[in-house]
């Protein structure tokens, strides 16, 4: 007789006229590889707990499925573009959603961040929600480095490195327009008085001539 492959039908995606039939992580012997998963197209807002998202997700360069997160403290919702796709199109789509679910399904338990000692299995929701995570934070840091960018044109930054706090001497004009020896005697003044890891953050004393 031969052995059958065991088949689990999940519902991923909140839709009544879809159900995709997807194989188990148990019953895939090679190691499952991570997708390349990507939110693009997102739109932010204020929920009634907290803040929401919507996106489309891509799976390896396709875009398979809409989420959203209403922000309202329950699970996500998901529609499959499906829409106007041929038979070959949505065949591709359903394989990409199969394996980032399988791999989903093999990672190992999370510990809860708010039951001590308890830990809960990943789902796609979870998944989801640390890649916007990241999505924030990086876009958050590139805010950060933009707006230090800026400063740095007419203002010497001092601060602990990595830390996100930092002071500053606004000169009021471009440091490059600042006599020298005075740029120079406010420099050394302050080098002199940095306690606690703090530094410099400038990277442009060198350019406009001060001995560091």
């Amino acid at each position: 007789m031969e052995s059958q492959t065991k088949v689990t039908r999940t519902k991923v995606v909140k839709d009544p006229h879809i159900e995709v039939l997807l194989l188990s992580a148990a019953d895939v012997k090679t190691p499952l590889v991570e997708p390349r998963v990507e939110l693009k197209a997102i739109k932010t807002f204020r929920g009634m707990e907290g803040h929401g998202f919507n996106a489309d997700v891509y799976i390896d360069g396709i875009r398979c499925f809409f989420v959203m997160d209403a922000g309202n403290g329950g699970c996500y919702d998901y529609e499959y573009y499906f829409h106007d796709k041929t038979a070959d199109q949505r065949k591709a789509i359903e394989l990409k959603i199969n394996e980032l679910n399988l791999y989903i399904e093999s990672l190992p338990p999370v510990k809860s961040e708010y039951f001590e000692g308890q830990e809960f299995k990943q789902d796609l929701d979870g998944y989801l929600n640390e890649i916007f995570i990241k999505y924030l934070e990086a876009k958050d840091l590139k805010n950060f480095e933009n707006k230090l960018k800026k400063l740095y044109v007419h203002a010497l930054v001092i601060g602990v490195p990595d830390s996100g706090k930092y002071s500053f001497i606004d000169f009021k004009q471009p440091l490059k327009d600042v006599p020298k020896a005075r740029l120079q005697q406010h420099y050394t003044i302050l080098k002199s008085k940095c306690k606690d890891g703090r530094v410099f953050w400038n990277p442009n004393l060198v350019g406009l001539g001060i001995a560091l």
